[in-house]
């Protein structure tokens, strides 16, 4: 009972920086611990740099989802190989819990799908990263993005660059999925006012060319723009940008009708809706029609962890939805959507670049699919373990918030 009481004690004591921490009577965080906990940091970025290398190379084999698992075991090894107990987060045990409940309540009404271990494996393993506290130096960061340009000048050989360029047809000098953790970077050194780091993220992120990940990246620094430079208002910057994130919600539950008005407006005569967004418009109406004909349990926990990708490959249309907030009512029903709202607000804590990368997220989320592409909430986590680290003068003990 006493050692409970100690520790509940503990867990309430609040330091400078706003964080709530907890540490076992007679432990700290420094030495081996801290060493260990930044070697982890550098071994979770060298693995996604060779998952990258293998996502590059395997093309659409599901074997990639196997090696997406590399960077959890890393980490774990490296903070509990170090003499002391693991640094735990609330935030991402909570995103966890959070997550598996959604799953369950989903799995139990619907079964499973052939999505079903997939969906579980890699949103599962990127969250559960969260939980672990990784002490990261800048240079951590910059090792993060030199492994995206390298990927990138991978994928610009093997499958060819252009210099035609085309927003209409998201014809791009590379066009890659790396352009969304190349966003973050543009957002990060942004934010910490390195301009030579930015340009070269900017540049990067404009090889890359998706378009989504420059309106999200304007999305966020705009908001960043104004909360914070011309208001001052640093005290509700955090509830509007929640704010943000929803409204950013109910527009990709509607995008159907902005497809429609998008193609009037570029419209020349022979562009339809499904050309101008490569696809998505055709996609839409398919899951739309499998959430009309969903019961009741299906509205308010979902058809079954997968089922959006399911029912595209039943129709042919592959199977990414290219509308995570879609897949996620489908997937998870209505009580889905508030619990990745929290999922996402727990994950991207309180803070200026949290903030960014919330709001950048959510817009990504509306037409691609950032919720199953593993290598985008892991470059997340290293960029606001970089960001942490910095900002805290005080070592770290055992669980934080």
């Amino acid at each position: 009972m006493n050692s409970f009481l100690q520790f509940t004690s503990r867990i309430t004591t609040s330091w400078p920086n706003g964080r709530c921490l907890y540490a076992p009577a007679g432990r700290t965080a420094i030495g081996s611990r801290d060493e260990a906990a930044k070697i982890g940091s550098l071994l979770v970025g060298l693995s996604l740099a060779s998952i990258l290398l293998f996502w590059i190379f395997a093309g659409g084999s599901e074997l990639r989802y196997i090696l997406f698992a590399v960077p959890l075991p890393v980490a774990v090894a490296w903070i509990f190989s170090a003499r002391g107990d693991p640094l735990l987060s609330r935030r991402g045990l909570i995103a966890v819990g959070l997550f598996g409940a959604l799953a369950a309540a989903s799995t139990m009404v619907n079964g499973t799908t052939p999505f079903t271990g997939r969906d579980l494996l890699v949103i599962g393993v990127y969250l559960s990263l969260f939980c672990f506290i990784l002490q990261s130096e800048r240079w951590h960061a910059g090792l993060g993005m030199a492994g995206l340009a390298a990927g990138l000048f991978l994928e610009g050989l093997l499958n060819g660059a252009t210099p035609q360029l085309s927003l209409v047809d998201s014809a791009g000098v590379i066009e890659s999925s790396l352009a969304l953790p190349l966003g973050l970077f543009v957002l990060y050194y942004y934010r910490v006012g390195d301009v030579s780091k930015a340009v070269i993220a900017s540049v990067l992120l404009f090889l890359a060319f998706k378009r989504i990940t420059f309106l999200a990246v304007a999305v966020a620094i705009a908001f960043d723009l104004f909360y914070t430079r011309i208001l001052g208002r640093h005290s509700i910057s955090r509830m509007m940008c929640i704010a943000v994130m929803m409204l950013v919600t109910l527009v990709a539950l509607n995008l159907q009708t902005v497809f429609v008005g998008a193609q009037e407006i570029f419209n020349d005569g022979d562009l339809s809706a499904n050309r101008l967004t490569l696809g998505r418009y055709d996609i839409g109406a398919i899951l739309w029609e499998k959430w009309r004909v969903a019961g009741p349990l299906q509205v308010f926990f979902g058809s079954g962890v997968g089922a959006t990708d399911a029912a595209l490959a039943q129709a042919a249309q592959g199977s990414l939805a290219h509308n995570d907030w879609l897949k996620i009512l489908i997937d998870y029903g209505i009580i889905g959507i508030a619990g990745f709202w929290a999922i996402l607000i727990a994950v991207f804590k309180n803070g200026r670049l949290s903030n960014l990368f919330l709001i950048y997220t959510a817009v990504l989320m509306m037409t691609d699919n950032p919720l199953i592409y593993i290598f985008y909430f892991m470059f997340a986590h290293q960029i606001l373990q970089v960001q942490d680290s910095e900002n805290s003068s005080i070592p770290l003990r055992n669980f934080a918030i």
